[in-house]
C-alpha cells in the first residue's frame, strides 16, 4: 500500500490533456522515490481508480485544469476545492471523477486523508499528440510544484545520477 500516490491523469491524445501522464513519466525518469510512494499514469480514469487510492494516505493528482486563466499558469488545489466544485477545478474533465472516487471511498472509510491537485491551464486540446511548446515549457514548473508538495509531505525523492529514458510514446512521430 502506497503512502503516497502521485497519479497523472489526462488524455494523451488530446495535446496539452497529456500533462499529468507527461509530468509522472518525468518524475519517474529523474528521481527514485521511497517504497511508500507509487507514481502512476492513469490516462483518463473509470471506476478502476479506486483500488489504486485505496490505503494511501495521501493523493496528489496532476493534470491540465480547463479553467478560466492564461494557458500554461500552474495552480494547486487542495481536497476542499475539488470536493466543492472549485471554479478553478470542475471544467477539468477529470473533476467529476475523481470527486466522486474520493466521496465513494469516504463513505466507505477508506480515502485518502489529504488530497491536491496540481496542473495548468492547457492551451491546446485538441485532437493531436504531444503537448504544445508553451505547456511543454510549464512542465518543469509543475514538476517543481509537486515536489515542493511532496517535502512538504515527508517524501524526500532521490535524484537519478543519470536519468532514465523518458518514454514519451504518444510524442513520437509517426
Amino acid at each position: 500500500m502506497p503512502r503516497v500516490l502521485v497519479i497523472g491523469q489526462g488524455n494523451v491524445l488530446l495535446g496539452d490533456e497529456a500533462l499529468g501522464p507527461e509530468v509522472v513519466r518525468v518524475l519517474e525518469s529523474r528521481y527514485r522515490f521511497p517504497d511508500d510512494v507509487h507514481l502512476l499514469e492513469i490516462g483518463t480514469q473509470g471506476l478502476n481508480l479506486v483500488p489504486f487510492l485505496e490505503g494511501a494516505e495521501a493523493l496528489v493528482a496532476v493534470n491540465s485544469l480547463h479553467a478560466k486563466g492564461t494557458p500554461g499558469e500552474v495552480r494547486l488545489l487542495d481536497r476542499e476545492a475539488v470536493m466543492r466544485n472549485d471554479p478553478e477545478y470542475r471544467m477539468s474533465p477529470h473533476a467529476f471523477g475523481l470527486k466522486g472516487h474520493l466521496e465513494t471511498m469516504e463513505f466507505a472509510g477508506i480515502g485518502p486523508r489529504q488530497v491536491f491537485v496540481v496542473g495548468a491551464v492547457p492551451e491546446d486540446v485538441e485532437l493531436r499528440s504531444g503537448l504544445t511548446p508553451l505547456m511543454k515549457a510549464t512542465v518543469p514548473r509543475v514538476v517543481a510544484e509537486v515536489l515542493t508538495l511532496l517535502g512538504r509531505l515527508g517524501v524526500v525523492p532521490e535524484e537519478r545520477v543519470e536519468p532514465l529514458p523518458l518514454d514519451l510514446w504518444w510524442d513520437k512521430p509517426a
